[in-house]
């Protein structure tokens, strides 16, 4: 069984053979063959120079390749093997070959090949059969390079390449149905990476030598040896597979087909007269596109030189290979949100050419969802400081400096910035108006920002919300404000935050008709997020306003699951005091008003409905205790209607002078702030007939005469 080194040499050859084997069909007339050394081997081999009279070998030397000539009985065969300077003065001076200019091309061949040797290529003349190694360096770049179109311009020298190249085109157009089928629909014997694992997978392909006819280089199994040596030491999640016999122009296609992360191959040298190998490594990502351009997703290494390719197996990777898998390792990870990881394979790059923004950009994200928020301020500064206009460095650092730093000046500065590298960039536009909204109380100049976002992106469903709220809530424009919540809520039917607001923005239309609908948004809030305190609280409510049994029920078991999940609601409290008090269950209802004023001291509706309920009370220190929750809610809240009249009612209630005095007060502050109701002009001239001031009678009549014609317009609108 062949080794992978025989199977590589026998890869590297093929382009000679298949030349070879195509030139016995196209035979010319002429009568000398010239070749170079490093050709001999394979030329030999074949019948081709049976055909020819002469033949010379390059840069000949007697000992290997005379006993191969020997072997084949050469000069029983043929008048002589020359070096190639000796053949063409032979040839001249024989006169073989007829035409100057073939005679003056073959010197500058040879003149050229001199000044840039070690270049493999094939040349034909009419009459002269010379294999050059120039013409195969570009016939090499046909089948191998063509995807690197500098690689024929670094390797191949102006004179040469102008003087072969349409040659050379010509014969690799012939040549390419006969030298290899389309390694992309050639049938692997290879399985596919299993990409189930959730490893990082790479492919490694062949290492291609700049001087074809060196022996193959063993470069690829010695990387694929390193790499797993690597793997094991330093825990990478590697998998590898190493594909030996597949162009670089196919890299690309193979890679997806084998279901490959990254692809590497490249081109190992060793020049005639170096000790040591110059070797040029070439990786291409496959796996996904990067936040912003990286120049390298698809490139290559500088070429850098290696005394021994076993080096290589030893795990003395060539430095910036190792930072280019650390770094496509690292980001793997990190769209794959396992920042932990990602940051420890980060922090194992330390070639300068990749500690640039786009790594900081990255670990500064990765220790933000760490919860190590100084360390990730440290990496956006440091992005920001290698690109002054690295946009998404300047948006995510200001929105850190806002949530964890609360540093907003220092963040608006850098949102204004990354605006304006970027006038169109949505998030940006975004969150500066959620800051200015939120932060800054600039309403006017949130609202310029958040219909810029919805100019660029009109489905952006989080814009609509909190332009919604901004328009709700600082504005008061219910109708402007409604539009965005229905807005929302067309994108993104089961968001129950834009559901629950736009409930509340219904519940505070005028239309009690609206009711109906508003609980049915409430209702679905609950069923999206059943443990919503809130919504909770509020579907209670509107049933407690129904008045039915049957809505009484269901308000109660809402208003409990509203205070369990959130016990601390002292409105909740309070209005579950009322529904217990309308049942008749006072003490618990007592309960719930204290346990109100426990949590929200200022809640006058609680200190109100709380001396409601002790004002109903025979206990004469109950009756005293509501005079004091009506005289803090009376403080907290001095223009409630109710709170005045019914403290007035207590107040008049008492055999105290002074209360009575008190009470007028409260009767008449309460008719000034509804002087419609009926009741209190009724009660307010109760008390001021039962006074001894003779003076108050003209006023009491007043009074009197007001509810008496309020009392029959409410007979009149009943009939």
């Amino acid at each position: 069984m062949k080794s992978q080194i025989e199977a590589l040499a026998e890869h590297k050859y093929k382009i000679i053979d298949t030349y070879i084997d195509w030139k016995k069909n196209k035979l010319i007339d002429g009568k000398v063959l010239i070749i170079p050394r490093t050709c001999i081997e394979q030329v030999l081999k074949s019948e081709i120079i049976r055909n020819y009279q002469f033949f010379g070998i390059t840069e000949f030397y007697k000992g290997s390749y005379k006993k191969m000539v020997d072997e084949k009985k050469i000069f029983d065969t043929y008048k002589g093997v020359f070096t190639i300077q000796t053949c063409i003065d032979i040839l001249d001076r024989a006169n073989l070959i007829k035409d100057k200019e073939i005679m003056n091309l073959i010197k500058r061949i040879q003149l050229l090949g001199n000044d840039y040797g070690h270049r493999t290529t094939i040349c034909t003349t009419k009459e002269v059969e010379i294999i050059d190694e120039n013409l195969f360096t570009i016939l090499n770049w046909f089948f191998t390079n063509s995807n690197e179109p500098d690689w024929l311009e670094k390797y191949v020298n102006p004179k040469i390449r102008g003087m072969y190249l349409d040659i050379a085109e010509n014969i690799a157009d012939e040549l390419k149905p006969l030298l290899f089928e389309s390694n992309v629909n050639k049938k692997l014997d290879i399985i596919p990476f299993d990409t189930s694992i959730g490893n990082f997978n790479i492919l490694i392909l062949s290492f291609r030598n700049t001087e074809v006819f060196e022996k193959i280089s063993p470069l690829g199994e010695n990387l694929i040896d390193g790499l797993n040596e690597k793997n094991e030491r330093e825990n990478l999640g590697l998998q590898l597979k190493y594909i030996p016999d597949i162009l670089s122009k196919d890299a690309e296609d193979i890679g997806k087909k084998m279901n490959a992360d990254m692809v590497i191959w490249g081109n190992d040298s060793k020049p005639y007269g170096y000790k040591s190998h110059f070797i040029c490594f070439h990786y291409l990502y496959l796996s996904s596109d990067v936040i912003s351009e990286e120049p390298f997703v698809r490139g290559k290494t500088e070429k850098f030189e290696i005394d021994r390719l076993f080096n290589i197996a030893e795990g003395n990777l060539q430095l910036e290979i190792d930072d280019i898998i650390y770094w496509f390792r690292g980001y793997m990870l990190y769209l794959n949100k396992e920042y932990n990881n990602a940051l420890n394979i980060f922090n194992k790059i330390d070639n300068k050419k990749y500690l640039n923004e786009n790594l900081y950009f990255y670990i500064a994200v990765c220790y933000y969802y760490l919860i190590f928020f100084d360390k990730s301020k440290k990496y956006f500064e440091k992005a920001i400081k290698s690109k002054p206009n690295f946009v998404e460095a300047h948006y995510n650092y200001a929105f850190l400096l806002t949530e964890k730093f609360n540093d907003i000046k220092k963040a608006k500065k850098h949102f204004l910035h990354a605006i304006e590298i970027n006038p169109d960039l949505v998030e940006a536009h975004y969150n500066y108006a959620v800051l200015l909204h939120l932060k800054f109380d600039n309403k006017e100049a949130a609202k310029v920002h958040y219909k810029k976002v919805l100019e660029i992106s009109p489905d952006f469903d989080k814009a609509h919300l909190n332009y919604a709220f901004l328009l709700h809530l600082k504005f008061d424009n219910k109708e402007a404000a409604k539009v965005h919540y229905e807005k929302v809520l067309e994108i993104s039917p089961n968001d129950w935050f834009a559901r629950y607001w736009y409930a509340r923005l219904l519940m505070a239309s005028s239309n009690i008709n609206e009711n109906e609908n508003v609980k049915e948004h409430f209702k679905k809030v609950l069923e999206i997020n059943p443990d919503y305190s809130d919504a909770h609280y509020w579907y209670a409510y509107l049933l407690f306003l129904d008045n039915s049994n049957t809505n009484k029920n269901e308000s109660a078991k809402h208003f409990k699951r509203a205070l369990e999940i959130n016990p601390m609601n002292s409105d909740a409290h309070y209005w579950y005091a009322n529904l217990l008090l309308v049942n008749s269950n006072e003490n618990e209802s007592a309960k719930h008003f204290k346990r109100a004023l426990e949590i929200n001291p200022n809640n006058s509706d609680a200190h109100y409905g709380y001396a409601h309920l002790l004002m109903a009370s025979s206990n004469i220190n109950d009756n005293v205790r509501a005079k004091v929750h009506f005289k803090k809610a009376v403080k907290i809240n001095p223009n409630n209607f109710h709170i005045h009249y019914w403290f007035a009612r207590l107040l008049m209630a008492s055999s105290n002078i002074n209360d009575n005095e008190r009470a007028k007060v409260h009767f008449k502050r309460a008719l000034e702030i509804n002087p419609n109701n009926s009741d209190a002009n009724l009660w307010y001239t109760r008390l001021l007939m039962a006074s001894s001031n003779t003076n108050k009678k003209k006023s009491w009549k007043e009074y009197f005469q007001k509810a008496c014609k309020l009392l029959d317009e409410q007979r009149k609108n009943a009939i």
